[in-house]
């Protein structure tokens, strides 16, 4: 529990925070936990590839404001292109 705990001290002192920057991680944060619900709970593969994206999508936002930015760019330049491609792939393949 220290190691956490020194972890989310230095996290915190590394950006300016102020109260909507705060509430903004949290609506990011939720809204992660409810792609990430949604995508194993969805039948249709379609709509849970797009959870998936948008799951990248909050992931790099969050990484860019925790001031990674080259790996919140690098995971939406990577992941999110092979992602879109495969998508692309399975709608040609099934014509959906």
């Amino acid at each position: 529990m220290l190691f956490i705990n020194n972890i989310n001290f230095l996290i915190l002192n590394m950006i300016s925070w102020n109260f909507l920057t705060t509430q903004l991680v949290y609506i990011f944060y939720i809204l992660m936990i409810f792609s990430s619900i949604s995508i194993v709970s969805l039948n249709n593969p379609v709509q849970s590839i797009l959870y998936l994206i948008l799951v990248f999508i909050i992931t790099s936002f969050l990484f860019i404001l925790y001031n990674f930015t080259f790996l919140g760019l690098i995971l939406m330049i990577v992941y999110l292109g092979a992602v879109v491609v495969l998508f692309f792939i399975y709608c040609y393949v099934i014509k959906y």
